[in-house]
């Protein structure tokens, strides 16, 4: 089995994927999430920086996943689709990814999808189900329609259930009834199994305050696992974010300074005073340092993420910025689940 980690392409969670050690990239298999462009122009230059961040964030050798859903209206210079052009200019720097739709995308996007998948270098898709492809039975139908327009087999295809953020209930029993209804299950090149626990938001905890999180996510998985499966799926999860971004406005929200570290049965946020009034300098050390303190801390050679973490508790490294404090919680919890899912012993 394998750990899909679903991240965002944002900086933090970019680079944090380049951190990890070369067994740890191994027994990942990491789903990019592309945002959009910001600006409302032609994205021929951000494509470009995509792309240059994918080359230095993942081994050319190692498979990656890029669903790039959110750029399907995104305008280039040539009136090629974004996504399309995307891909080409992957190819030409020799970095390859799997491309992502399910059978509610736009037309634009199958489109540019189905271009990528007539080319040779491209090994395949995956086929990523959510939100409303779960309030009926599994929708044979249409993912049989699509994989036969595409000309793409079941065994060339990953398929990913991604159930997002988790509410109350029988969570596992729920994914079991999909996976043993999904048609010629054995087929399928991989199935996954996605969902997270981690808060949408941060506002509700004190300031000053150290916070246990039930990874729900995880647990579900587990309890799925635990009892026989025809086909045991695939873990996957949102690391230390939200699937939903929140539109973070400053002249009315304030961050605040903070730790989000992954323990193996729950997140432990660490979380300080606004930064607008007080500064991360005169607050991250002490952070990071009651953060060390904790039983939950693996020490500084579990990671690069945790070696940042004791240097800065001692004052030898730098305070960093949101970003820093992002990549080095993302790297850490990357590192932790994937020997989760490594050691795992499933019937």
């Amino acid at each position: 089995m394998r750990y899909v980690p679903i991240l965002k392409s944002k900086p933090a969670e970019l680079k944090a994927l380049q951190d990890l050690a070369p067994e740890i990239k191994s027994q990942i298999l990491p789903f990019i999430d592309l945002l959009p462009p910001q600006k409302d122009e032609l994205a021929d230059a951000w494509l470009e920086k995509v792309t240059t961040n994918l080359a230095r964030s993942w081994p050319a050798e190692l498979p990656l996943i890029v669903d790039g859903g959110s750029i399907a209206a995104a305008r280039t210079s040539t009136g090629e689709a974004a996504l399309l052009k995307l891909w080409h200019l992957c190819q030409a720097q020799g970095v390859g990814f799997t491309p992502v739709t399910s059978p509610s995308r736009l037309e634009a996007h199958q489109a540019a999808i189905q271009g990528i998948v007539r080319d040779r270098a491209c090994g395949g898709l995956c086929l990523r189900l959510s939100g409303s492809d779960f309030d009926y039975d599994f929708p044979a139908s249409p993912l049989t329609d699509l994989l036969r327009f595409l000309r793409v087999k079941e065994t060339d295809a990953d398929l990913l259930l991604d159930f997002g953020a988790l509410s109350a209930g029988p969570v596992a029993l729920l994914m079991r009834a999909y996976i043993e209804s999904i048609p010629n299950l054995m087929a399928w090149r991989s199935v996954t199994v996605s969902s997270t626990a981690f808060p949408r938001d941060l506002s509700h905890f004190s300031p000053d305050s150290v916070n246990r999180v039930p990874r729900t996510d995880w647990k579900a998985w587990r309890s799925l696992c635990s009892r026989p499966l025809k086909r045991s799926p695939d873990f996957s999860d949102y690391a230390i974010q939200h699937p939903d971004l929140i539109d973070f406005d400053p002249k009315v929200m304030t961050m605040s300074a903070g730790l989000r570290y992954a323990a193996e049965e729950h997140w432990v946020i660490v979380k300080g005073r606004g930064l607008k009034k007080h500064k991360a300098a005169t607050q991250m050390h002490k952070l990071c340092a009651k953060l060390v303190a904790l039983p939950e801390y693996k020490g500084p050679d579990f990671s690069i993420g945790d070696k940042w973490i004791k240097d800065c508790a001692e004052s030898r490294a730098t305070h960093g910025n949101s970003m820093v404090w992002r990549r080095m919680g993302t790297g850490h919890h990357l590192t932790l689940t994937a020997h989760q899912v490594a050691n795992v012993g499933v019937p």
